[in-house]
């Protein structure tokens, strides 16, 4: 059974978001979806080798912690980003858009946060012109929201820290 056929609009972020976008956007069924997350996470988040978890008990977990502070001073983040757009990219495919796609009946709306003023900014694949604009979040200028791939926005909303312009 397809989610979109008993549902009109969904909101979300982070996993949440993704999944939001190919329940909701993708039309992928709960079993396609949960086959590509898991997919996803086996991607992503890699298991330690028996190196690395024997230096995290020799240490009590000390390196673990140093060599995640080290990812995030050089690199911003304890995960590979690239590794993410690549993944994610895959999943979504590389040039379907977010907004404007006309196939859709479903209305999905993902949040990022990335702690500064307004604290959320709103995705959608829907016109939100009817929408009154509120201080508590922000939207991307429909310009630029226009060319939002689906995988650009789950990387946003995935990577709370990065800003669209």
């Amino acid at each position: 059974m397809s989610v979109t056929s008993s549902e009109d609009s969904g909101a979300d972020t982070n996993v949440g978001g993704i999944v939001a976008l190919g329940l909701g956007v993708k039309q992928w069924s709960i079993a396609e979806c949960q086959t590509k997350l898991t997919d996803l996470s086996s991607k992503i988040f890699k298991q330690r080798s028996k190196v690395t978890s024997s230096l995290a008990k020799i240490t009590k977990g000390w390196s673990e912690t140093f060599v995640k502070a080290a990812k995030v001073y050089w690199y911003d983040s304890i995960y590979d980003w690239r590794l993410l757009e690549n993944v994610l990219r895959d999943a979504f495919g590389s040039d379907d858009l977010l907004a404007g796609n006309g196939v859709n009946s479903v209305k999905v709306a993902v949040t990022a946060t990335t702690g500064s003023n307004p604290p959320c900014t709103i995705f959608t694949n829907y016109d939100k012109s009817r929408h009154t604009k509120e201080s508590a979040y922000d939207w991307p200028d429909e310009a630029v929201a226009s060319k939002i791939k689906i995988w650009e926005a789950c990387v946003i909303i995935a990577n709370t820290g990065i800003a669209v312009s």
